[in-house]
């Protein structure tokens, strides 16, 4: 599946506890994702069609409504699916977030030079990765040029000189591909623990002013950080005319994760009321179009 682009909100332990729209979402743990090799991945998405008995189909389109593990979009072509999903469900969210989004539980990767005897990044870091861990993206801390994947950040990062502001390197520190998870973050500085045979696994950073921080985050809950206006990839079954059953799906957010929260809580009250109202819309217009499903 290919890529598009979003925004705003989290849940705290993401794939035990599911959030609505309109929830403090800024603060969220991503669970890692299970280890599943190639051959695994295919005989589990395999699996998962010879179950429904079902025919096989794809949608592509932009979010129109949210409902409980439920989503209406609208494909280029101006046909109206719904997407039921299920609890094994695999989704994968792309996009970005704004700095007020990271919290500890959640995988960052990012570059920096670090000074190996006191375990400490002088730079600040303008660039990071939100990430889900799995067999190709590994915890830990690997030398820059040594080749190593470093949880996301591939080629791309290896083609930048680093992920700090523009400053040259600090003396004494050598460079590093780091991927780790915040055990805490205030006021623009985390401590990010990666495990390493080369520094204390214990990092604290600074982020700096306007951080580039990139989201590439699965797990079958996820599918709640859609918002109308979002990019959907997505495969399964079909159960009804334009009703997919989920099997695997590609949420490419619109606008930065975080940003709409803050957004709302300048509006003061009257907005935030609003937003509740624009919210439960689109679960009665996905409940009214179901009804009538179910007539025809």
């Amino acid at each position: 599946m290919s890529g598009f682009c979003h925004r705003s909100v989290g849940l705290a332990l993401l794939v035990s506890v599911l959030v609505g729209p309109g929830a403090e979402v800024a603060r969220a743990q991503f669970p890692q994702r299970p280890q599943y090799g190639n051959r695994q991945e295919r005989g589990r998405r395999q699996g998962m069609a010879e179950q429904s008995n079902l025919p096989p189909v794809t949608a592509f389109g932009t979010v129109e409504a949210m409902a409980p593990w439920k989503m209406q979009i609208t494909t280029d072509s101006g046909q109206a699916w719904l997407l039921q999903f299920l609890p094994n469900s695999e989704v994968n969210v792309m996009g970005t977030a704004a700095p007020e989004f990271l919290a500890p539980g959640q995988y960052v990767s990012f570059n920096a030079h670090v000074d190996k005897h006191s375990s400490r990044v002088d730079e600040k870091i303008a660039r990071l990765k939100i990430f889900t861990p799995n067999e190709t993206r590994i915890l830990g801390a690997f030398p820059r040029g040594t080749g190593a994947f470093a949880a996301g950040e591939g080629s791309q990062a290896e083609s930048r000189e680093d992920s700090g502001a523009g400053e040259a390197p600090p003396p004494g520190t050598e460079p590093f591909q780091i991927a780790g998870r915040i055990s805490s973050v205030k006021n623009g500085k985390l401590v990010v623990l990666a495990p390493n045979q080369y520094f204390k696994p214990s990092l604290k950073l600074e982020l700096a002013e306007k951080p580039e921080i990139e989201l590439d985050i699965t797990g079958s809950a996820l599918y709640q950080l859609a918002r109308k206006g979002d990019k959907v990839e997505a495969g399964g079954s079909q159960l009804a005319p334009q009703v997919m059953q989920v099997h695997e799906a590609k949420v490419i957010l619109s606008e930065p994760l975080g940003g709409i929260e803050k957004k709302r809580r300048k509006g003061g009250a009257a907005s935030d009321s609003g937003d509740e109202n624009q919210e439960k819309s689109p679960e009665k217009k996905i409940e009214k179009e179901e009804k009538e499903e179910e007539k025809t």
